[in-house]
């Protein structure tokens, strides 16, 4: 789902897809600048959360520094 230009949610299921889980970001103006708020829902399990955890931190590090680069 997408709504413009604030939201866009999907199907997170890690080729598995009895572990499905959502994915919505949402972005919000911030003068200059553009928050995001990353919610992922419907984890099964702690160890599965810290996993997905490890991997959203880095990437969402690498697309601030691209668009700062910009």
């Amino acid at each position: 789902k997408v709504s413009r230009p604030k939201t866009l949610r999907f199907v997170w299921d890690d080729d598995d897809p009895e572990s499905a889980s959502t994915v919505e970001l949402k972005l919000a103006p911030n003068g200059a600048k553009c928050g995001l708020v990353l919610n992922h829902e419907r984890i099964q399990t702690r160890a599965h959360a810290d996993g997905l955890r490890a991997g959203w931190i880095p990437a969402i590090e690498r697309l601030k520094a691209v668009l700062e680069a910009g």
